[in-house]
C-alpha cells in the first residue's frame, strides 16, 4: 500500500505483513506511512515494513493507540514513530523488531498522560538499544511474563515506572526504581547502574520473585544501595515487608562486601538471617549509622 501524503490515514485495526509506504516532500506532517487518530491498533508482523519519506508512524493528538512491531518501522527523515503530545501510545516490541529513526512516545516524563513501551514475550530473547536516546518519552516500561530482554546503551533518569515480570538484563544506566512482579528476575551487568533518589532501587511485589544478580552498582538516595564486585553476584533488596538475599558463588576476596549503610534495623536483621541460611556471611558487611 502506498500513498503520497500518507500511506494510510485511519483509525481502526491495521495488520501488515507487506509494505506500507508514503513519499511526500511537501512539508508539514506529510510523509508518514501511517497516520492514526481516535482509537485503534497497528500490528506489523515479522517481514512487514512501514516506511515513510519523513516518518514511519504518526499518532495524532487526543488518540489512544496500540502498535505492535515484529518487523521494520522506518522514517526516512527523522522519526520511526512520533506521538503528538497529549496522545497515548502502547508500543509492543517483539524480539527482532527494527526501528530506523527516533521512537518518540510524545509526553514528557512526569506528565499525567503516559505512553508505554512493552517488551513482549517471544520465542527468542530480545535486545533493546538506546533507551533514553532513540526511544524517548515512554514513562511506563514493562517486561512481559516469559519475556527475556537486555537493555544496552540505555540511559534514563527518574520518573519512570519500570515493571519486570520476565527476565531483564541491564547494561546501562537506570535512574528509576525497578519493580519485580511475579517470577520476574533482574541481572545488573558489570557496566550496569541502577541508582535512584528514593529509599529503594529494586522492589519486589511478590514472594515468588526470581533471582536478582548484581555485578555493577545498585544504589539509593539514602546510601542504602549495594556496590558489588564483579566476582560477587549476590544482592539484597527490600520489598517493604521482608528482605531477600540470594547468592551465587562466593566473593573472590574477603574484602568485597555489600554495604547497607543507613539500613533500617529490621532490614539488617533479616539480611543477617538470610545470609546465615546461604552461608555467605563472610561476604556481607552490615553497618548502621
Amino acid at each position: 500500500i502506498g500513498g503520497a501524503r500518507y500511506g494510510i490515514s485511519e483509525h481502526g485495526t491495521i495488520v501488515n505483513s507487506g509494505l506500507i509506504s508514503a513519499n511526500y516532500s511537501g512539508g508539514g506532517t506529510g510523509g508518514y506511512a501511517i497516520a492514526l487518530s481516535g482509537q485503534g491498533r497497528v500490528i506489523n508482523l515479522a517481514g512487514g515494513t512501514i516506511s515513510g519519506s519523513y516518518g514511519g508512524l504518526l499518532q495524532r493528538a487526543g488518540s489512544s493507540e496500540t502498535v505492535s512491531n515484529a518487523g521494520l518501522i522506518a522514517g526516512g527523515g527523522q522519526n520511526a514513530v512520533y506521538v503528538t503530545p497529549g496522545a497515548q501510545l502502547r508500543l509492543i516490541v517483539n524480539a527482532g523488531a527494527e526501528f530506523v529513526g527516533k521512537v518518540d512516545g510524545g509526553n514528557a516524563i512526569g506528565s499525567t498522560i503516559r505512553s508505554t513501551l512493552e517488551l513482549a514475550s517471544t520465542a527468542s530473547a530480545g535486545t533493546l538499544a538506546s533507551l533514553g536516546s532513540q526511544f524517548t518519552h515512554f514513562a511506563n516500561i514493562t517486561v512481559d511474563s516469559g519475556a527475556t530482554w537486555t537493555l544496552t546503551a540505555d540511559s534514563i533518569g527518574a520518573g519512570y515506572t519500570i515493571v519486570d515480570s520476565g527476565t531483564l538484563t541491564n547494561t546501562g544506566s537506570i535512574g528509576s526504581v525497578v519493580t519485580l512482579e511475579g517470577s520476574g528476575s533482574l541481572t545488573n551487568a558489570a557496566t550496569g547502574t541502577i541508582s535512584t533518589g528514593s529509599t529503594v532501587a529494586v522492589y519486589s511485589t511478590s514472594a515468588s520473585v526470581g533471582m536478582v544478580q548484581n555485578a555493577g552498582l545498585i544504589a539509593t538516595g539514602l546510601g542504602g544501595g549495594w556496590t558489588v564486585g564483579t566476582a560477587l553476584a549476590h544482592l539484597a533488596f527490600w520489598d517493604g515487608r521482608d528482605v531477600v538475599l540470594q547468592g551465587r558463588g562466593r566473593s573472590a576476596t574477603p574484602d568485597e562486601f555489600v554495604d547497607l549503610a543507613y539500613a533500617f534495623p529490621e532490614v539488617v536483621a533479616a539480611i543477617r538471617a538470610a545470609a546465615d541460611a546461604l552461608d555467605i556471611v563472610a561476604d556481607v558487611k552490615l553497618s548502621t549509622p
